[in-house]
């Protein structure tokens, strides 16, 4: 996309490579070698004053702001990744390696299941996501309970006294506030009832002692109707266990919002939530909108570097988009290739004082850095949230009620679209 109104530097750059341009091209003139070689060095040292990183005084007052303004930015997005990246480990056994993980899933229904393919989880997609977390060395282990608050008194007596409700303010889009009411599990209070329940019963893991193995116990509560951690998340990492709330309510609107629009979450599918939160209790990584800030030594948020579809990244959550990613990155690489070997082409050239050679490649240089703006481009319309929300198919949930809906519009359709047989015309 061009800009309407060309700016100041980007007039004096031009001009400078232009006149660089038709000096270089002067270069085949008659003039003795010796004179051409000191044009080059006049030429070259020219080039080096436009080096952003120079302390060099510009007579330019546009070339001099936008140096000061690039190396500003550039301090600042530095700066902001140093605080992302190295920050303190929120969970201790993020200092000592394992070379086994011990997933305990404990589901916590309301009322008994006979097996676990009767629940509203997917065992299989659960375990993949957990076994995501571990290095090329290690190994993984599940042991999958199931529990009933209708037969445990002591989970339910734990399960009700966390339990709370609350008016939560919303900031809308529009800018005004809405209060709603949500109902939640305090996860300290949980947490220290499950803690007392996990010494008198056999809560516990056999591999809790192994200093080899860590134990990673998952408490699943699995709800009908809407639940919530701490009013505002579906999983959450605490000191010695993690713990995950499933609702069944398909389409929620969270507290967090992405251009312009509310992030809705299914809560039927807590996975990627499960995800995040056991990495932060395995290895301490936190949230990618989460950062470390030495002045206040406490988290501070930077929605930055939230970016990418992955369990770390709150504000993702269209699967479709890193598919049709995959199927641009093989074409933007290999533009992107193109347009590197053609740059150092031409600074191998202009090392060599070979400028002659060197202007002969521009044309090229051009011709592969608009094949790679192009590759971007398309990629990125094709990257809509449109697009990337169409689907070819369509999931629908068949029960009780369903079949006899169908029966029924089969029959007003029928009645209504029927062939009707000609009345007899009577003279």
């Amino acid at each position: 996309m061009k800009r309407r109104i060309q700016l100041a530097l980007c007039k004096e750059l031009d001009q400078r490579m232009h006149e660089l341009k038709n000096e270089l091209e002067g270069y085949h003139s008659g003039d003795s070698e010796e004179i051409n070689k000191k044009k080059a060095l006049d030429a070259l040292k020219r080039m080096e004053k436009w080096n952003l990183f120079k302390d060099t005084s510009e007579e330019h007052h546009s070339y001099t702001v936008a140096r000061d303004s690039f190396l500003a930015h550039l301090g600042s997005t530095l700066w902001g990744s140093m605080r992302h990246v190295i920050a303190p480990s929120v969970s201790h056994r993020a200092y000592h390696y394992y070379e086994k993980l011990s997933f305990q899933l404990y589901f916590v229904t309301q009322e008994k299941a006979r097996n676990i393919k009767q629940l509203p989880i997917n065992v299989k997609s659960i375990r993949d996501g957990l076994s995501s977390l571990l290095l090329p060395s290690q190994k993984s282990m599940f042991t999958q309970h199931m529990l009933s608050l209708s037969e445990e008194p002591a989970l339910m007596m734990a399960f009700s006294m966390a339990r709370r409700a609350a008016a939560v303010p919303l900031l809308l889009v529009n800018g005004t506030y809405r209060s709603t009411v949500r109902t939640y599990l305090d996860s300290a209070i949980l947490q220290h009832q499950l803690q007392k329940l996990s010494e008198q019963t056999s809560l516990k893991g056999e591999h809790t002692n192994h200093r080899s193995t860590l134990e990673v116990p998952v408490f699943w509560f699995i709800h009908s109707e809407p639940l919530l951690l701490d009013k505002h998340y579906q999983a959450k990492a605490l000191s010695n266990m993690v713990v995950v709330v499933q609702s069944d309510v398909d389409s929620w609107e969270s507290h967090i919002q992405c251009n312009g629009r509310s992030i809705l979450w299914d809560l039927r599918k807590p996975v990627k939530a499960a995800i995040a939160a056991s990495a932060e209790y395995v290895s301490g990584l936190l949230p990618m909108h989460l950062a470390y800030s030495s002045a206040h030594e406490t988290a501070s948020e930077d929605w930055t570097w939230s970016v990418g579809c992955n369990p770390l990244s709150i504000s993702s959550k269209a699967e479709q988009g890193f598919k049709i990613f995959k199927t641009k990155e093989s074409v933007m690489v290999e533009k992107y290739n193109s347009v590197v070997n053609m740059w150092r082409r031409v600074a191998f050239m202009s090392r060599g004082l070979r400028y002659g050679d060197a202007v002969k490649l521009m044309s090229s240089l051009e011709e592969a850095s608009n094949g790679f703006s192009h590759a971007v481009n398309s990629t990125i319309s094709n990257l809509h949230p449109a697009k990337c929300a169409r689907q070819r198919k369509i999931d629908v949930q068949l029960d009780m009620t369903t079949i006899p809906a169908f029966i029924v519009v089969f029959g007003l359709l029928w009645f209504l679209l029927r062939p009707r047989r000609p009345k007899p015309k009577i003279n």
